[in-house]
């Protein structure tokens, strides 16, 4: 995974129709917040939370978590263009971040405020873990 180029909250990448704002990072991770509109102070008007932590140890190497808040309802009844939409982000955030398309990884989205698990995807394949 390469995050040199997330370094302030300026920068970022566009996802879901909102800006990926650069939040944090360490050695495994890194986050940005979601939302739209710059707002005065630099800022955006919030939408959520996107967290990508690579590599984990065990077969699913790749996490994706997506909070959105509960404003985004959107999602909440999830149409097959919705879905089509969610299943762009491991894409996005392999090319964005640098790690090979191919790889294993488990995404989750949820709306923060009511805790529901919104939607769930994975590549990863049932394997013997023979490793």
């Amino acid at each position: 995974m390469n995050t040199d180029r997330f370094k302030t909250e300026l920068d970022g990448f566009d996802l879901l129709g909102f800006r990926a704002q650069f939040s944090f990072r360490t050695q495994t991770s890194v986050g940005f917040d979601l939302g739209w509109c710059h707002v005065e102070g630099g800022g955006l008007n919030h939408a959520g939370y996107l967290q990508v932590h690579y590599p984990c140890s065990g077969h699913v190497k790749l996490r994706i978590f997506v909070s959105l808040s509960d404003q985004h309802r959107e999602f909440k009844a999830l149409t097959d263009r919705d879905r089509d939409k969610l299943r762009e982000i491991p894409e996005k955030v392999m090319a964005e971040l640098v790690i090979a398309p191919g790889e294993i990884y488990e995404m989750h989205v949820r709306y923060y405020g009511i805790g529901d698990l919104c939607f769930c995807q994975s590549n990863r394949t049932n394997r013997l873990a023979s490793q």
